[in-house]
């Protein structure tokens, strides 16, 4: 059996394919029985697509289909379910006084057939960022799964590391922090070594960016405007690049997709989204809402608005 891996990265549209070495194959799988196939990628530090900074991979695995030897001219019949994607995004991390807080959770397993009990640690190469984890131990039944809050943060507004982080430079932003979220797991009560044994969790990837945000947006017929800003050492500015979005969609409807409307922005920092038919149809039918969204480069972290409503 050959499997095949790509990449692309996504922006707000996808880029080309590109392929990894193919694994070694492998001759049989016994019926039931599962197979672990590693392939080795580490997302790039900093990738561009149409001036944008790539924060959005895809992962696709391809297994050849059946093809039996003692009859070449037969196939397996496969439409889709030969391949899987995954998908890995990277969260900017927008610096100021105070930082911006990012939350999320980190899903943990207990794969033995026993109770188990785990202690958390975190090691990163840079010490620039704050991480918070939300269990100093946890404690797990077999086959017991759990969420684990995590949270980071930048170290903008400390007194002494502070100002490596306030104005990122070219060092900084091209060479993320990297950061291990380990488990210790206990051993049995029947261990002769009674030490703790450390598992690997999760791994994540920082680079530091300056906040953007928006001000004083507002709907005029067919264009939605807004003010978008930036800060450099407290100092704020307007920002005069970077490739925007507008997204918008009913609430009352959750299975309809949402809408999507590029924007741009000038050299003011004015950012201006034109509205088409297919959104006047849907504010016509139900209540709408909305959020902007820009990509501005590694040097800038990327901004999502707050919710508005437009009716």
């Amino acid at each position: 059996m050959a499997t095949h891996v790509q990449w692309l990265p996504f922006t707000t549209a996808p880029g080309a394919w590109n392929p990894l070495p193919d694994p070694p194959r492998i001759p049989v799988i016994a019926a039931k029985s599962q197979v672990t196939i590693d392939v080795p990628w580490t997302p790039p530090a900093s990738l561009q697509l149409n001036d944008v900074e790539v924060e959005h991979f895809c992962v696709n695995a391809r297994v050849d289909r059946f093809r039996n030897p003692l009859n070449p001219g037969e196939d397996e019949l496969v439409v889709v379910d030969n391949w899987a994607q995954s998908n890995f995004t990277t969260e900017s991390v927008a610096n100021g006084s105070p930082s911006d807080r990012i939350r999320t959770v980190m899903g943990f397993d207990n794969t033995l057939e026993r109770d188990t009990t785990h202690f958390f640690g975190v090691r990163q190469t840079r010490n620039l960022f704050r991480i918070y984890v939300g269990h100093a131990w946890l404690a797990l039944p077999p086959g017991g799964s759990a969420a684990i809050p995590l949270a980071y943060e930048s170290v903008a507004g400390d007194p002494e590391l502070g100002s490596l982080i306030e104005r990122p430079e070219v060092p900084l932003i091209e060479i993320p922090a990297q950061v291990a979220l380990t488990s210790w797991l206990e051993p049995p009560a029947e261990s002769e070594c009674p030490t703790p044994h450390e598992r690997f969790g999760a791994g994540l990837s920082f680079t530091a960016g300056r906040r953007v945000w928006f001000e004083d947006v507002a709907w005029e017929g067919e264009i939605v405007t807004a003010r978008v800003y930036t800060s450099i050492d407290g100092a704020v500015d307007a920002l005069s690049s970077g490739v925007g979005a507008l997204a918008v969609w009913a609430p009352d409807w959750p299975d309809r997709p949402a809408l999507r409307f590029p924007a741009s922005i000038d050299g003011a920092g004015e950012l201006r989204a034109m509205l088409d038919g297919a959104f006047f149809g849907l504010i016509g039918e139900a209540n709408v809402v909305g959020r902007l969204l820009v990509h501005t480069g590694i040097r800038n972290a990327r901004a999502v608005s707050g919710e508005f409503a437009f009716n």
